[in-house]
């Protein structure tokens, strides 16, 4: 049995502290994997962490390596948690051109569709932009609702273009 997306959090304001928190629990959940026949591999895991705010963010290449079931977990600036992309100075912009990316080869895959001059309707093609597109660039846009006003604005330009190039 294999276990996928297993997210462990600790905030706390002393990394070295985190760091330590960080290894008691890999220790208990290797038990609890043992114990119930859970394989799990260490190269697929990443550790981030996360600075809000102005606090100054430790330097990676002094990190402490965490260890679990003889295989270390590197530290990294970004991780896609759950069709998330998390990067440790929490702003968005990694997912959000994630998503921009997504949604714009979509939309080139639907422009013969959408845009020709076919006899779509156009009520058809809004349809199609509102069932395929739209639910691709926001998706778990609650989680990154706080992005700021630009990256805002980037989806909403991409949206406002797609609609536009339907429409006309």
């Amino acid at each position: 049995m294999y276990a996928d997306y297993v997210c462990i959090y600790f905030r706390y304001l002393n990394a070295r502290v985190i760091d330590r928190r960080l290894q008691i629990a890999l220790v208990t959940l290797r038990d609890w994997y043992a114990k119930w026949g859970i394989a799990v591999h260490p190269q697929k895991s990443t550790a981030v962490l996360f600075a809000i705010g102005g606090r100054r963010r430790r330097k990676y290449g002094n990190a402490s390596d965490l260890t679990f079931q003889r295989g270390i977990i590197p530290w990294q600036r970004e991780v896609t948690y759950l069709g998330v992309t998390l990067n440790s100075r929490v702003n968005w912009a990694a997912h959000i051109h994630r998503v921009l990316d997504r949604g714009r080869k979509m939309f080139g895959t639907l422009y013969p569709m959408i845009v020709g001059r076919g006899r779509l309707d156009a009520s058809l093609k809004v349809r199609i932009y509102k069932t395929v597109l739209r639910p691709a660039i926001t998706f778990a846009s609650a989680v990154w609702a706080s992005a700021s006003p630009t990256h805002i604005r980037k989806l909403e330009a991409f949206q406002s273009q797609a609609l536009r190039s339907a429409l006309n």
